[in-house]
């Protein structure tokens, strides 16, 4: 996780997307010029509240919004023409939402949490977002501790996959094998960041070792 924040060079934290949580940045018509101020965000989180969340965004227009919070409209755009505003159409990158998640589950005052359980992909992904938004928020990690795991692969160390023929439901494992030895498999494998892979050789393979145990 260290490496992986330390190569980070930057963190884009808008999308353009038509779904998401909207960035409430204030554009002028004429031009690209944008304002972003926390006394604007504020009005927006209050009166997304009031309203019965975010499906309402679309409905509202700057004026209505910031006039209802008492937030004053910025200045005349520097192009010169008249001040014609407009919500952007930009949203917040999803990593975000999952960064906060911890706040909205527990609360903002609340310690951090003991431990956060993902997948190895998730470096660059949940754990490296939560953290990036605990510091900024809390100036502290969000969690005392991480687990990652690897993933099911097949022979190859390919993802499983459907198209390919190499997928393995657990309810086919099962019917293969029996649920003892599909359990014995679980057993034997790590939870570290390795990945795992499997196949009805390796299965067949561990019925046999499975077998001698029952045996024993």
């Amino acid at each position: 996780l260290r490496r992986a924040v330390a190569e980070r060079d930057e963190w884009c934290l808008s999308r353009q997307r038509v779904w998401g949580v909207p960035v409430p940045a204030v554009h002028c018509t004429t031009c690209p010029a944008a304002w972003l101020h926390s006394a604007v965000c504020r009005a927006v989180a209050t009166w997304v509240e009031e309203h019965g969340g975010i499906d309402h965004w679309d409905a509202s227009s700057v004026e209505e919004t910031l006039g209802a919070a008492g937030v004053p409209l910025p200045p005349q755009c520097p192009c010169g023409e008249a001040r014609v505003l407009q919500w952007g159409g930009d949203v917040l990158d999803v990593w975000f939402d999952s960064g906060v998640a911890h706040f909205a589950l527990l609360g903002p005052c609340a310690d951090k949490v003991d431990l956060m359980l993902e997948g190895l992909d998730q470096f660059r992904g949940w754990f490296q977002a939560s953290l990036l938004c605990s510091m900024v928020l809390r100036g502290e990690a969000p969690v005392r501790s991480v687990l990652v795991h690897g993933f099911v692969v097949d022979v190859d160390g390919c993802k499983l996959s459907k198209s390919k023929g190499t997928a393995l439901s657990v309810e086919e494992a099962m019917r293969m094998q029996g649920p003892d030895v599909l359990r014995m498999w679980a057993c034997t494998t790590s939870a570290g960041g390795d990945s795992v892979p499997v196949s009805p050789d390796a299965l067949t393979a561990l019925a046999g070792e499975y077998r001698k145990l029952r045996r024993t």
